[in-house]
């Protein structure tokens, strides 16, 4: 292997394989780059293969770089803080968009990913502020990772394959501007916090394939006004609506079996609750104890009749402290609603979620002045 400048780009040469890696350089690069299919030194022809790790990151003057289609491989942070990089055309060989490979971006408005890929890795997009449309072609991708778009407040629009079986931690956190999402029929998997400060969203329609819906997934979506949850669901997490304050009517699959404490923290909208199961089988699910208590509903709709909520009964309380949530009874409102999530914020900036950093009536009845964007350190 050897490194060497041609014609103002800096490769990586493959002697054995013929083949070429474009790296970085000390002086960075700037302005408009095309990138040939093939570079030529000492009279050995090689052919570009790919972009590496952090090859144009942080050159804030490059405003766009052409790829060849050659290129099958584009690594890690290549293109992370590139500012002024308005728009750019991933190759159709490429399967994969690496972690941080675009981050803070914050120039690029539009991104068309081929139909080769098969995954958008942890914070690909993060904090690209002008992205406004994400298509995404053919029908092999598999899962939306960590952060993936995490902070892409100006994300409207973004159009994903029915192949789709994973949306990972906050994959879309803090897409202010995202006002439909259609998850697609595969999703088995909506990981913690993965709408969670979407502002705009305003129905979401959870279907039958998803048997994982984590903590937060929708935690300060104030514009959210109807879900319905598919029958494949067995668990409704703490904080899954929490400051969905428009949030109106809820269609609740039969196959919840458990209902946690502070879901629907701070839902004063919420007027109409359907269960597509029976009277008695909602009477079996595990129920917290005040789990309705921020929401004006008085009744919950069920298959062969209504069911007054008022407090959970004592078969729906049991049901709940026998499915080992006894622990959520020991800590306080913030520790019951936030626990597993603290790992990721001090790496990730998830303070800056409006959800995360508003004080809340809950507060005030629990005696305390913390705002949620405090309780990392409530929780030490």
């Amino acid at each position: 292997m050897a490194d060497k400048n041609i014609k103002g780009i800096k490769y990586s040469l493959d002697a054995k394989k013929q083949t070429a890696i474009v790296i970085a350089r000390k002086k960075g690069y700037e302005g408009d780059i095309v990138i040939p299919e093939t570079v030529v030194y000492q009279n050995v022809t090689y052919c570009v293969k790919g972009i590496a790790g952090g090859a144009f990151a942080g050159c804030s003057a490059l405003t766009s770089v052409a790829i060849p289609e050659s290129v099958n491989e584009i690594d890690f942070n290549a293109f992370d803080g590139c500012t002024s990089l308005s728009a750019i055309h991933i190759p159709k060989k490429v399967k994969a968009i690496e972690a941080e490979t675009f981050r803070a971006c914050s120039s690029l408005t539009s991104i068309k990913l081929p139909a080769n890929i098969r995954s958008i890795s942890h914070g690909a997009f993060k904090g690209c502020t002008a992205l406004t449309k994400v298509v995404v072609l053919g029908k092999k991708l598999k899962a939306i990772r960590t952060f993936a778009f995490f902070g892409c407040s100006s994300l409207s629009s973004i159009r994903i394959p029915d192949s789709l079986e994973l949306l990972s931690y906050a994959a879309f956190g803090g897409c202010s501007s995202l006002t439909t999402f259609d998850i697609p029929p595969q999703v088995s998997s909506i990981e913690e916090w993965a709408f969670a400060s979407c502002e705009s969203l305003s129905s979401m329609v959870i279907p039958d394939s998803v048997t994982n819906l984590e903590k937060g997934v929708f935690c300060g979506c104030t514009s959210l006004s109807s879900v319905s949850i598919g029958n494949g669901v067995s668990n409704i997490e703490p904080g899954t609506f929490g400051v969905c304050s428009a949030l109106t009517t809820l269609r609740i699959g039969s196959g919840v079996k458990k209902i946690s404490k502070d879901v629907f923290l701070e839902c004063s909208s919420l007027q109409s609750i359907t269960y597509n199961g029976t009277k008695e089988q909602w009477q079996q699910i595990a129920l917290a104890p005040e789990w309705n208590e921020d929401i004006p509903a008085k009744v919950v709709h069920c298959s062969d009749g209504d069911v007054e909520l008022g407090t959970a009964n004592k078969t729906n309380i049991a049901n709940f402290y026998n499915k080992d949530a006894i622990l959520l009874r020991q800590k306080s409102v913030f520790a019951s609603f936030f626990p597993s999530y603290c790992h990721c914020v001090r790496t990730e900036s998830l303070k800056a979620l409006p959800c995360l950093s508003k004080k809340t009536e809950r507060t005030k009845r629990h005696g305390t002045s913390l705002a949620l964007s405090s309780v990392w350190d409530f929780l030490g």
